[in-house]
């Protein structure tokens, strides 16, 4: 059985560089026969055109046959010359549409024979209209148009009414018959243009999907190593980014991600809807604790006090660890009075921060000192915001522990020359890699 199909296969195929020869072979056939379908459904919406017109024509023939026959009577009896316009008027156009209907290219033999033969409907008509043209132009009351008039009466009512109806017979199935046929062969076309089309699929598409079936098995499995080897590769940059903007202790942010935020934020203008501010927080007794209880428990202590600051200011911009027991924030200040409210969200953090923690089962207590600055102040970028926080900060600490200082111009004057060392270390940006 596999030996059959291997053997269908190679027959079916043959060379796969040939199968487009085949292909074009089997395009032209297929695009010949649907224009022929569009060419005949075109053909059969013209004569639709046509049939409709010359239907209308014989409609209204026969129409205006009998609106001959009211005003002819109508005049003979008033005498009002308006019925006289319209009666010309009535003549003149059934004498056009009897024209037309004369002159009809490809007339059914039907209707030929019922125009043409002796007494026939051309030959009725003609008579009508004379006999009309003589009513209308014989003085009325007088016998000629009396005369007139009862043979337009006899000749309207008996036979030409009954033609007219006929001819109208006549051009309808005439019309139904051609559109159909026309449509018939539309069908049959297309059918055999389908039919073309699943015989290429057999003999053109089976094998060429065969042919790219191996190469895509081969593809696929390639795909799906490279698919792998992209997802490490994401993977590892997700790490390497994470890794070059946090503190791999807390998990806060570093160095650089609050010089990014921060000049972020300053270059868009967050501040517009409010005002723009940098806290520094400087841990106190931090250092007994790593002496007293070792270096694992201070890391502790700094991990305690990320998740701390975490809960105490979730809009911050940026919670940011600046080295050691340094730890910066950036948050928007939006209150009436934003001096208060950032004095009071630092009050919270001495307050949270200050609160006891059981580190290896012993409890710890350490505090903080936090230094503000607002962007209603002098500083212009991120380094001047923060060397004006670092400025507060010293101030605080200068005060005593567990106390929070927002910048000013008069303490920047007192404070400035005693802490310029420390400002610039604060400032110092960090490198394109992680801080």
């Amino acid at each position: 059985m596999a030996w059959l199909f291997k053997r269908l296969e190679t027959v079916l195929i043959g060379s796969p560089r040939q199968l487009w020869q085949r292909y074009v072979f089997a395009i032209f056939i297929v695009c010949g026969l649907i224009g022929t379908s569009h060419v005949l459904q075109t053909r059969a919406i013209d004569l639709s055109f046509d049939d409709a017109t010359s239907i209308n024509d014989a409609g209204r023939q026969r129409m205006l046959s009998q609106r001959i026959l009211f005003l002819t009577e109508l005049s003979h009896q008033t005498g009002d010359v308006g019925d006289f316009g319209d009666l010309e008027a009535a003549i003149d156009l059934f004498a056009t549409s009897h024209a037309r209907l004369t002159e009809l290219r490809n007339m059914p033999r039907q209707l030929e024979a019922l125009y043409f033969s002796s007494n026939g409907l051309d030959e009725a008509s003609r008579n009508f209209i004379d006999l009309a043209e003589s009513y209308l132009t014989s003085p009325h009351g007088s016998e000629a148009a009396t005369d007139a008039l009862s043979l337009l009466v006899g000749e309207g009512r008996a036979m030409l009414l009954s033609q007219l109806d006929l001819a109208v017979s006549i051009l309808e199935h005439s019309a139904t018959q051609r559109l159909d046929d026309a449509l018939r062969a539309a069908e049959l076309i297309f059918t055999l243009a389908l039919l073309i089309l699943a015989v290429e699929a057999f003999l053109i598409f089976l094998p060429a999907q065969i042919s790219v079936n191996r190469a895509l098995d081969g593809l696929e499995q390639r795909n799906h190593e490279i698919q792998e080897t992209k997802k490490e590769l994401q993977q590892k940059a997700i790490a390497m980014e994470y890794a070059a903007t946090h503190d791999p202790l807390t998990g806060l942010g570093n160095r650089k991600q609050l010089f990014d935020v921060l000049d972020e934020a300053l270059a868009v203008r967050f501040h517009q809807d409010g005002k723009l501010a940098a806290f520094q927080v400087d841990l106190d007794r931090f250092k007994s604790v790593n002496d007293t209880y070792g270096h694992p428990a201070g890391d502790a202590v700094l991990q305690s006090v990320a998740y701390r600051l975490e809960e105490i200011a979730p809009d911050a911009l940026v919670i940011a660890r600046m080295g050691g027991d340094e730890i910066a924030l950036v948050l928007r200040a939006l209150s009436a009075d934003p001096e208060q409210e950032v004095l009071e969200l630092a009050e919270a953090m001495i307050a949270r921060i200050s609160a006891p923690m059981v580190i290896d089962g012993s409890q710890v207590r350490i505090g903080a000192s936090v230094g503000i600055a607002l962007t209603n102040q002098d500083a212009v970028n991120s380094d001047g915001l923060l060397a004006q926080a670092d400025t507060a900060l010293y101030s605080a600490k200068r005060r005593g522990r567990g106390v929070a200082e927002l910048y000013d111009v008069d303490l920047a004057s007192k404070v400035v020359p005693e802490t310029n060392k420390v400002a610039q270390r604060t400032r110092r940006r960090p490198r394109s890699s992680a801080a």
